[in-house]
C-alpha cells in the first residue's frame, strides 16, 4: 500500500507532475496512471504531489488512500507533524491497512535518535507497530521493532521485553527481503549509531 497513484510517460518511462498530458522529456503524449513508491521521487515532484493530494482531499475528505498518500509525501518531506496527523486520519479510514500503522510509527519518531524518545513515545510507537505486525508480517516492521529494542530499551540499561531485538531481527529475515528505497526510507527518518540493526538497514 505505499505505493501512491501518479502519473507516468509510458514512452520513457518518467515520472510526470500531476497536470502533464504531455511528457516533458520526450513529448509523448502516452501520459499513463502508475503506482510508484513516494520515496523515489524526487523533492519537487513530492512537493507537486503533495499538493496535488490536498487538493484531492479537500472535494472528498473522507478518501483514506489519498490521505495515507499525503502522508508519505510528508514523511518523505520530513513533515513530521503533518505526516502524523494524516496516517492517524487514514487509520480511522482504512484501519485494516497494515502499512499506516508502520508508517504512523515510523513518523512519530520524527526523525530522532531512538534512545532520546520518552518512554511514553516509545510505548505509544510499540502500540500502533504491533498493530502493523498482528495484521501482517513485513521486514521493514520487524526492523523498526527492534532497533526501538536495540537503541531504547538494551542502549538505556532498560528491561527489554519480549520479544527480544535478536528475535525480532530473526523474523525479519525470514521475511521477503525489504527494498533499497524502504531502506533507505528507515535509515533518513530514524537515527541509530550501532547495532545489528544499523548493519542491516545503513
Amino acid at each position: 500500500m505505499a505505493n501512491v497513484k501518479i502519473l507516468k510517460c509510458q514512452g520513457c518511462g518518467a515520472n510526470l507532475s500531476p497536470n502533464n498530458t504531455t511528457c516533458e522529456y520526450c513529448e509523448s503524449v502516452n501520459v499513463v496512471e502508475s503506482y510508484e513508491n513516494p520515496f523515489s521521487l524526487d523533492e519537487s515532484l513530492a512537493k507537486k504531489y503533495t499538493n496535488f493530494y490536498k487538493e484531492k482531499i479537500k472535494s472528498d475528505p473522507s478518501d483514506g488512500e489519498a490521505i495515507f498518500s499525503l502522508g508519505l509525501f510528508y514523511l518523505k518531506l520530513k513533515l513530521y507533524d503533518l505526516a502524523v496527523k494524516n496516517f492517524a486520519r487514514s487509520i480511522e479510514l482504512i484501519p485494516e491497512e497494515a502499512d499506516t500503522y508502520y508508517y504512523y510509527s515510523l513518523s512519530l519518531i520524527k526523525g530522532r535518535r531512538i534512545k532520546i524518545l520518552t518512554m511514553k513515545e516509545i510505548q505509544n510507537i510499540e502500540e500502533y507497530l504491533n498493530t502493523a505486525i498482528q495484521l501482517e508480517d513485513k521486514q521493514c516492521y520487524y526492523l523498526l521493532l527492534a532497533s526501538i529494542k536495540y537503541d531504547f530499551y538494551k542502549q538505556n540499561g532498560f528491561r527489554i521485553p519480549e520479544p527480544s531485538y535478536e528475535e525480532l531481527i530473526d523474523l525479519a529475515l525470514k521475511q521477503q527481503p525489504i527494498s533499497d528505497i524502504d531502506k533507505h526510507t528507515l535509515s533518513e527518518n530514524i537515527i541509530l549509531r550501532d547495532g545489528p540493526v544499523y548493519n542491516l538497514i545503513y
